[in-house]
């Protein structure tokens, strides 16, 4: 065994500032999915024609790209303990809301059923459900992760987390040249969050102890890098400008991994105490990932916002959209959450 100090078990009760966290990085995740996801990176022609436009959506963007990183450092941050339960109710949750929303779509007309339509239901291209099959992938990692973890001294964990950074940065940032890492679009990713997540609670290096107020700041600046680094080579026009532009939208940038880093060392540093409407929203924010994209209409909708609209009443009518999305998707959740109930009862024992 190791000779670090052991880690404190974990509260059952749910910490609120972290499930605040939750909250606000699926909030983040719909502002991602109605900027570039949406319009498109920024171009050339576009900076030149709408400077402002283009330089709001780079900064929506900026802010919001630490979300995944994010939800998969929280989970690192209190370990993944794998129960069938817990993994059987994660794919309850995808499967149900996935037919739901396919199903409506497709009745209402809105959506065709064909080979399309079902490919991206089973999710049997590699991007498509990219998030769900890697974070199912990780969950089958996690107690190889955590023996690992538990059982090696902190400079030998310290020196994995030094190399394997210095291997993703070097070879999956502003050109993959791995094959595998995808942009951070990845289980070899998700590995590496997880495990700098883990490090941080457990030991609480000297940088991890700064105030809330310094974390922000450190999160800002590296938005701030990350929106330069989208922005400014497009709108001077430099050579291999969306070089750029894809290595600083990637999950793997370090800008990206900093600010997601920083971001969850603010929040866990509030103290807001036990709130009971956070923890239960955040119960079902991952139901706000699987219903908000519309099988492809949001964008869609967000296009026709902007084409009607000046660009003050369109981001006002987005926040409003956002927000009706977010919890409209919390609601349908809960209906989830009462089947799903029923049937664990019935299937599994209290602690399995």
């Amino acid at each position: 065994m190791s000779k670090h100090t052991t880690t404190p078990p974990i509260c059952a009760a749910r910490q609120s500032n972290i499930e605040l966290l939750r909250c606000v990085s699926m909030f983040m995740v719909l502002m991602m999915h109605t900027s570039f996801i949406a319009f498109g990176f920024p171009t050339v022609e576009g900076t030149k024609n709408e400077p402002l436009f283009c330089g709001l959506q780079t900064l929506q963007y900026s802010v919001a790209i630490v979300a995944v990183n994010v939800f998969v450092m929280i989970s690192g941050w209190f370990s993944i303990k794998p129960k069938t339960k817990g993994i059987t109710s994660f794919l309850f949750q995808v499967a149900f809301l996935k037919l739901l929303s396919f199903g409506f779509f497709v009745l209402t007309g809105l959506l065709a059923l064909n080979k399309t339509s079902m490919v991206n239901l089973l999710m049997l291209k590699p991007y498509t459900g990219w998030f769900i099959k890697a974070y199912v992938f990780l969950y089958i990692l996690a107690p190889v992760l955590n023996a690992f973890v538990e059982n090696v001294n902190r400079q030998v964990y310290k020196r994995v987390l030094f190399f394997y950074f210095v291997f993703i940065f070097l070879l999956g940032w502003f050109k993959d040249i791995t094959g595998y890492m995808m942009g951070g679009y990845s289980i070899s990713m998700f590995v590496g969050l997880y495990l700098l997540a883990r490090y941080v609670k457990m030991y609480s290096p000297s940088w991890s102890k700064f105030s809330k107020q310094k974390d922000f700041i450190i999160y800002l600046l590296a938005t701030l890098v990350t929106f330069c680094g989208i922005y400014i080579p497009v709108y001077l026009d430099l050579p291999h400008c969306d070089t750029f532009v894809q290595a600083f939208t990637r999950y793997s940038s370090p800008f990206v991994v900093l600010g997601a880093l920083f971001f969850l060392l603010m929040f866990s540093k509030l103290n807001i105490g036990a709130k009971t409407a956070i923890n239960t929203i955040a119960k079902s924010c991952f139901a706000v990932y699987l219903l908000h994209f519309m099988w492809g209409i949001l964008p869609k909708v967000v296009i026709n916002l902007y084409d009607n609209n000046s660009i003050t009443m369109f981001y006002i009518k987005l926040v409003g959209l956002l927000l009706v999305i977010f919890f409209s998707c919390i609601l349908i959740d809960r209906v989830r959450i009462e089947i799903w109930n029923k049937i664990s009862s019935k299937l599994f024992c209290k602690n399995c």
